[in-house]
């Protein structure tokens, strides 16, 4: 018999594999990001995969007039400051990521 408790995970689904395959992450953000998918699925808060006829009806609102997301670098050290935050809070060693600071202004 299963445990409710236990949840099997298929690691080749997860984006963080992708990520942590290329080394875009390392093993504690990785560790961290499925910390939290854990938790998450634990917690019973995956959207629903069909109709939930309880909820109410909501009319209106404009379609598609959302902001477009911009997508490259930025998302890449969003993800990273994220995980890292992520991690501290699970109580995970960090690992600081050092890069050269770079300003328009600075010598070359």
């Amino acid at each position: 018999m299963i445990s409710p408790w236990r949840v099997r995970v298929n690691l080749a689904e997860s984006p963080l594999t992708r990520l942590k395959s290329h080394d875009l992450i390392d093993g504690t953000q990785f560790a961290a990001g499925e910390k939290l998918r854990r938790d998450f699925t634990l917690a019973q808060l995956s959207p629903r995969m069909g109709v939930d006829l309880s909820a109410p009806v909501v009319c209106g609102g404009a379609r598609g007039a959302g902001a477009r997301l911009v997508t490259g670098r930025s998302a890449r050290v969003v993800l990273m400051l994220a995980l890292d935050r992520l991690a501290a809070h699970y109580g995970m060693t960090v690992v600081a990521h050092r890069a050269p600071i770079r300003a328009w202004s600075a010598e070359s």
